[in-house]
């Protein structure tokens, strides 16, 4: 069938004038992006300052060397000096490494679910470019026919065959569909922009070609409760709130000895003025007969809790969204379905009879035009479905954390 055949694919393609220009289909973009996008540099550069701060919060305490020369008339009397380090900080130091652990996964998530937005954005930003390429398609073609039939009615009108309300309804009409016109060549062109800016490039540069085949509808969808179960193992937020959990603990940890830091192990060495030096153990240390850690222990057991709670509401609000996108998926599929199989050939069959009768002159012209508007507007709805269906389809891959680079997802 005409329609189906011109839907199966898309291959997108300026003018004749641009044959040699650069072409660039997704996986060039998306080389090309990564490559050279501020934001991914950023994410880069992020981690490596996050990763130092982390590391210079881990590190132990230098030792701390304290001294005492006394001098008398005549010549030095004594001196004492001390070596110490905080024995209660060498001893949890690897609850201070957990810690620097947690932040680093807390961040790591952080940045592996900035880069898959930003995949997501540009395959969406992709999806666009084609799409509002083939809607140019649609309507460059009814424009060109309607521009083809201008002469035909004028000179019907000069030998009276028509009338001047059907010219002048021809003539509206023509207008009207040249701006509609115009309107899918502004989305084309704000589509590419949007592709210079993802791939680093000044925004008025429209010396390159996009090619590439729209990605084909996978058969069937995996189940919502596969997304489900994807995004309550790998969904970054649940992921972060886990490790915020950890971070909590290894802090807890650290509060119930906070009271205790400061005891300090070391050497002390002393010689007075005469008599042979006295070397031995030194250590001081902060009794906690007040401060315990008690109220460290209060906050840390309640931000625990308020963790487990924001742990469940992002669980049921994941759910939430992951239904809402895979009710729309299905929707979008239908629709594509039932303007495929069942209207979008309807419709075609329908012109054919409308341009039978119009040829028979059994109805006007301009009854033929709204009827080839109503065909290209429904092929415009069916892309329109399309998109919506990739977007949901993205939407659900990037809230189960299930994403994939490429842009063609045909499950196997």
């Amino acid at each position: 069938m005409k329609i189906i055949s011109k839907l199966a694919a898309i291959v997108l393609v300026f003018s004749a004038a641009n044959a040699q220009a650069e072409v660039v289909d997704y996986k060039t973009i998306l080389e090309i992006s990564i490559n050279e996008h501020p934001q991914i540099k950023m994410l880069r550069e992020e981690y490596s300052v996050s990763e130092a701060d982390a590391t210079k919060d881990s590190l132990l305490s230098n030792p701390t060397l304290d001294g005492v020369i006394r001098f008398k008339d005549g010549g030095r009397a004594n001196d004492e000096f001390e070596v110490g380090v905080d024995l209660v900080q060498w001893l949890l130091n690897p609850y201070r490494k957990g810690i620097k652990r947690s932040k680093l996964k807390e961040l790591e998530f952080e940045i592996s679910h900035s880069m898959l937005e930003f995949v997501a954005k540009l395959k969406n930003v992709y999806i666009d470019a084609v799409l509002a390429q083939q809607v140019v398609k649609e309507w460059d073609s009814y424009a060109g026919y309607l521009i083809e039939k201008k002469d035909v009615l004028e000179e019907q009108f000069s030998q009276g065959s028509i009338s001047r309300l059907m010219l002048d309804r021809y003539q509206v009409h023509l207008s009207d569909i040249k701006l509609v016109q115009k309107e899918a060549e502004l989305d084309v062109e704000l589509s590419r922009q949007d592709l210079n800016f993802y791939m680093g490039r000044p925004h008025g540069d429209m010396t390159w070609n996009l090619s590439g085949e729209f990605p084909a509808m996978p058969q069937s969808d995996k189940s919502l409760e596969y997304y489900m179960s994807q995004a309550l193992n790998n969904n970054w937020e649940l992921k972060k709130l886990e490790e915020k959990v950890n971070q909590i603990k290894n802090e807890s940890v650290l509060a119930d000895f906070n009271s205790w830091t400061d005891v300090d192990l070391g050497i002390s060495s002393e010689k007075d003025k005469g008599e042979d030096r006295a070397t031995g153990p030194a250590f001081s240390w902060s009794i906690p007969l007040f401060d315990r850690g008690q109220t460290n222990r209060q906050k840390y057991d309640a931000l625990q809790k308020q963790l487990e709670v924001a742990q469940e509401m992002k669980q049921q609000e994941i759910k939430l969204n992951l239904t809402k996108a895979y009710r729309r998926l299905k929707l979008a599929r239908e629709k594509i379905v039932e303007l495929e199989k069942n209207v979008l050939p309807k419709q075609e069959d329908l012109l054919d009879l409308s341009l039978q009768s119009y040829q028979a002159m059994q109805q006007s012209l301009n009854d033929l035009f709204q009827d080839q508007q109503l065909t290209v507007g429904l092929k415009v709805k069916y892309w329109e479905a399309v998109k919506a269906y990739w977007e949901y389809r993205i939407q659900l891959e990037l809230l189960s954390g299930d994403m994939d680079v490429r842009l063609t997802l045909v499950d196997q």
